[in-house]
């Protein structure tokens, strides 16, 4: 029998797994701070369990908003163009995305990032908007 590398958590416990993304995450954001790069974070949504997924992201969201990170959501987005659960995948079974999802996803971010990708390359512009 195989035991997980990361214990999963528990009701009384620690959620190492979860500590471990977040402390990964929290040294990307210092990593583009200290270099001076933008940083934006993108949800993307499993082809499956969309409803199950509703749980982690809602968790991930209120971190990026206590700690004032740029997150970008694609479940609700995904969930609101009536997408039928399972339908993006590849195939029966293969779960990774098929072109539909790509696209999908490519639409929801290239005018968030084109705009992120502007404001970096023209720092004075974006300080002259807010």
């Amino acid at each position: 029998m195989l035991q997980k590398a990361v214990p999963s958590a528990t009701a009384d416990g620690p959620d190492y797994g979860w500590d471990k993304n977040i402390a990964a995450l929290r040294e990307i954001a210092a990593t583009t701070e200290a270099k001076g790069m933008p940083l934006t974070i993108a949800l993307l949504p499993h082809t499956r369990g969309f409803r199950t997924q509703a749980t982690i992201f809602g968790r991930i969201n209120a971190y990026c908003r206590k700690s004032s990170l740029p997150c970008i959501d694609l479940l609700e987005p995904l969930r609101a163009s009536g997408a039928r659960d399972g339908a993006l995948a590849l195939n029966a079974i293969d779960s990774h995305p098929n072109v539909e999802y790509n696209r999908f996803i490519a639409a929801q971010l290239a005018p968030r990032l084109e705009a992120v990708v502007a404001a970096a390359e023209h720092p004075s512009d974006a300080a002259l908007q807010n």
